[in-house]
């Protein structure tokens, strides 16, 4: 019964190595990417300020508005469960259904794979929906693109982002590790021994420039203290 319960709290983002994406929106045109892998090698002005969404897993960089094949999302898509929707950019077509369209994340069964978070998600009909964000053991999660909002935005430099993304990315780190544990112990008492030799780091960090990041950083340290709570019953 632990392993169960254990096993129900691990939720994987996926390292992007995706092409790139861009976005015509609030009349500019932006770089769109995921939050939860940002490195600042990939900005193109590292002295400008980046749009960081405090709500959802996106980040928005202004690139030159002459780009090519940019996605316009300029209205909202009316989504439903059991709605067809496609992974773009693929070498083979990829196509799942909406089981849930919550207003900053699409709930779906889109099968992906390590290396498809940050990649395009479209209706049937090749409209705009998300960028691939996260998984659970049993649905992928897409980021919306669709229905984005000015007053979500939080002004941050690539500089300031990559500080915060190494504490979460440390963090996610450390739970990732006590999961693979659980899956390599046979026993919940070999796994208390494992938590007791693997202790949470002691990360002391208050200068957060990131919203959503820290947010996401305190549900990893819920996660972590659900796993000794449930080793402990």
């Amino acid at each position: 019964m632990i392993f169960k319960k254990i096993f129900l709290l691990c939720i994987l983002p996926f390292i992007s190595f995706a092409g790139e994406i861009y976005i015509d929106f609030d009349n500019h045109v932006y770089r769109a990417d995921n939050i939860h892998s940002f490195e600042s090698a990939k900005v193109r002005n590292p002295a400008a300020m980046l749009l960081v969404s405090s709500k959802r897993d996106i980040f928005l960089e202004s690139v030159n508005s002459s780009v090519k094949n940019k996605s316009s999302v300029k209205s909202p898509s009316i989504l439903y469960a059991g709605q067809k929707i496609e992974l773009e950019n693929d070498e083979n077509q990829v196509t799942g259904r909406i089981i849930h369209a919550g207003k900053y994340f699409i709930q779906c069964d889109l099968a992906v794979k390590r290396g498809d978070s940050g990649k395009l998600v479209c209706t049937a009909d090749k409209k705009t929906l998300g960028l691939v964000s996260y998984c659970t053991n049993k649905y992928t999660f897409v980021v919306r693109i669709d229905n984005l909002s000015n007053d979500e935005f939080e002004k941050i430099s690539p500089q300031q982002l990559q500080c915060d993304q190494k504490i979460f990315a440390a963090q996610k780190e450390y739970e990732y590790k006590l999961i693979d544990g659980l899956k390599k112990c046979q026993t919940p008492r070999s796994f208390k021994l494992f938590l007791q030799n693997n202790p949470p780091p002691a990360i002391k960090y208050t200068r957060w420039h990131s919203t959503y990041l820290k947010n996401k950083f305190i549900e990893s340290e819920n996660v972590v203290r659900k796993i000794f709570e449930c080793s402990s019953i």
